[in-house]
């Protein structure tokens, strides 16, 4: 079962696991949802974090 487990995650192309990691946020400040790893926010152009 474990070696099942471990041959199913190693086929998952390492693409899909860094889109994975982009998850969609909202802008703490207007609220509009955008990409995880964006460094400002377009609508309201203020930084995050």
């Amino acid at each position: 079962k474990i070696a099942k487990k471990y041959e199913k995650e190693r086929q998952i192309p390492k693409r899909s696991i860094f889109t994975k990691v982009i998850e969609p946020i909202k802008c703490p400040y207007c609220g509009q949802t955008i990409p995880g790893n964006s460094i400002f926010c377009p609508k309201c152009t203020r930084a995050l974090k």
